[in-house]
């Protein structure tokens, strides 16, 4: 018997229940698609503008027929020639309490978005023909981000703001993808998201190591006071650390049980320092 082929995801059939999933973001659509026509009814913005040379503004060179390289390639593109609509996988619902976050934390002023992927499949990749159309296949939610913020400054009519979006949208630096099928670029899509946040937050202390924070802080304290020192106390001094409340790390703030949790304290949720190798060397004395 032959074997099997191979399933492909690419090759699921239409159902009801996959229609379903693919209108799953209709609302989100929708609000892109106002969000677009702010953008694109401005004059400095448009699907089929021509990324800007570096006499123009340019930090790399732009996207052309002799600037583009079958394969993998990495060159100044306009973002409006991007799909935004276009999603890797569309059952995946999309967040937008996420892309807020995102514009809120990188889009305050106006910034090109990083990362930026656009996939094409087989040997050739027609650059005129498709502006308007170029799939991305990294999170398109970084994009999501920017257009929310440039269109809202549109709105508040911040005209020397606007064109220093237009020249963001126009000279970020695009690469270029092939890939043999679209699964490859579902597998893809997914890394990048898994890479992202590993590398957002490889830097910012575990809780695991925020037990240990706590612990030799409130020591600290305690030493230098000749003083007790208590978890609310400890807590109020936290308060001094700067946490993003735009960013994506937002819901990570300490909450009111971590510091109790963390030095063994009695709350009835498990603590933390029980996890601990030798953690009753590190228990407060009663």
């Amino acid at each position: 018997m032959p074997p099997k082929k191979a399933l492909k995801l690419s090759d699921a059939k239409s159902s009801p229940e996959a229609t379903a999933l693919e209108n799953i973001n209709g609302k989100c659509f929708d609000d892109l698609a106002a969000t677009m026509n702010v953008v694109l009814g401005n004059k400095s913005f448009g699907r089929t503008f021509k990324a800007l040379a570096k006499d123009k503004g340019g930090i790399i060179e732009p996207l052309s027929e002799s600037t583009f390289k079958p394969g993998e390639v990495v060159v100044g593109a306009n973002l409006a020639s991007i799909n935004e609509a276009k999603l890797v996988l569309p059952g995946v619902p999309l967040q937008p309490t996420k892309i807020d976050k995102l514009r809120n934390h990188f889009f305050k002023d106006p910034a090109r978005p990083d990362g930026v992927v656009v996939g094409y499949i087989g040997e050739d990749f027609p650059i005129v023909n498709q502006l308007g159309s170029w799939f991305c296949v990294s999170p398109i939610e970084m994009l999501h981000a920017f257009w929310a913020a440039v269109a809202q400054d549109i709105k508040d009519n911040k005209k020397a703001i606007i064109e220093e979006w237009a020249l963001m949208a126009r000279t970020t630096p695009v690469t270029f993808k092939r890939s043999p099928d679209a699964d490859a670029f579902i597998y893809f899509n997914e890394t990048l998201r898994w890479k992202t946040v590993t590398s957002s937050v490889t830097i910012a202390h575990s809780p695991f190591q925020r037990i240990f924070v706590i612990y030799n802080f409130k020591k600290r304290i305690e030493t230098s006071s000749k003083e007790t020192v208590t978890d609310v106390q400890v807590r109020e001094m936290f308060k001094n650390v700067s946490y993003p409340d735009d960013s994506v790390m937002a819901e990570d703030k300490m909450s009111q049980y971590f510091f109790s949790q963390a030095r063994g304290g009695s709350h009835p949720q498990s603590s933390a320092l029980a996890a601990c190798p030798n953690h009753h060397h590190l228990r407060p004395s009663s």
